[in-house]
């Protein structure tokens, strides 16, 4: 090559030579490469801190419910959800909401509180778990067909097991028995042979009909008896 016919001196001319040429646009990406470190730094320091404050507003949220406050509570939920809506606290928030719901009997507003845990959950297993308690109170609203959807799209990750339960519970609800079965059949399959809700899926399956029960045939009507003529005498 070129450059390995020049001596050290006019190696070294030739780089000082290049370099006063180009000294601005050296000087632009160094400034550009300080500032996209800085900026990172930067961006670091603030999710720490976000994250840092959405544990100490779930915190404070889970001690204002244990002491009978639930309007704090309420208020702090708020407040994950619209300031740190992609967390996990924002999501576990919510979570302990819908169960709060349900103890109430509020089938409504257990299912908004999942609702959201759902949609804006960023992470798969938060996410997974709000899809299979939405589904459960989706089947307790009379809905088996979203109570269904719900339970294929839980069982893609770590609770395949309660999934496949829920999706039992929804065949069942439909009048697919033979369906239910075989969901049951996998849900006992993910379960250890001493897990105490055991008999109770066992008990479900074995209740669960083996084919839809016949329709009842309608009883013919009589015949009507057609009147009796009188001849002439």
């Amino acid at each position: 090559m070129a450059i390995e016919l020049l001596n050290e001196h006019e190696q070294s001319e030739l780089v000082r030579n290049w370099i006063r040429q180009n000294a601005g646009s050296i000087l632009v990406g160094i400034l550009i490469g300080l500032g996209l470190i800085v900026g990172w730094q930067q961006w670091q320091r603030m999710q720490r801190s976000q994250q840092q404050q959405a544990q100490l507003d779930y915190h404070a949220l889970v001690e204002a419910a244990d002491a009978g406050k639930p309007e704090d509570a309420a208020k702090l939920a708020a407040t994950l959800r619209s300031d740190h809506a992609k967390s996990a606290y924002a999501s576990l928030s919510s979570l302990r909401d819908a169960a709060d719901a349900m103890k109430r009997g509020d089938l409504d507003a257990a299912a908004a509180a999942l609702e959201w845990s759902y949609a804006n959950s960023s992470f798969p297993a938060l996410k997974e778990l709000a899809a299979l308690r939405l589904g459960q109170v989706r089947l307790a609203q009379g809905k088996a067909d979203e109570a269904l959807r719900l339970a294929g799209e839980a069982g893609v990750g770590g609770f395949k097991g309660l999934a496949a339960e829920l999706r039992g519970d929804a065949l069942l609800a439909l009048d697919r028995g033979v369906d239910a079965r075989a969901a049951y059949e996998e849900a006992l399959a993910s379960l250890d042979a001493g897990a105490p809700q055991r008999a109770y899926i066992e008990m479900k399956r074995d209740e669960a009909p083996l084919a839809a029960a016949p329709a009842t045939p309608a009883t013919p009507a009589a015949p009507l008896e057609q009147p009796v003529e009188k001849k002439d005498s």
